[in-house]
């Protein structure tokens, strides 16, 4: 696990909301609902698998698929953006 401050960049905080919400989605579920290319979402899923924020699995069903969940500590990094979006205020 890496140590020290791990810096969030601004598309992990909608994929961390989006997986909280959709337990085991796939993949190409998560590109088409976030509005993003898979390569780029791909990207960004493992840096979310090696800061342990996310986890993957192969699909039980179709093996060619992907599953992703949030992990503990990404649920806590989810449950904090969520928060912190709920309370800004408009101008």
């Amino acid at each position: 696990m890496e140590s020290g401050h791990q810096p969030v960049t601004s598309l992990q905080p909608e994929v961390l909301l989006f997986l909280r919400r959709h337990a085991d989605a796939k993949l190409t579920d998560a590109a088409t609902a976030l509005r993003t290319r898979q390569p780029i979402l791909r990207e960004v899923v493992n840096a979310l698998v090696r800061k342990w924020w996310v986890t993957k699995r192969r699909s039980v069903t179709d093996t060619r698929a992907v599953c992703l969940s949030v992990s503990r500590w990404g649920t806590a990094l989810a449950f904090h953006s969520e928060h912190r979006v709920c309370h800004v205020s408009p101008r």
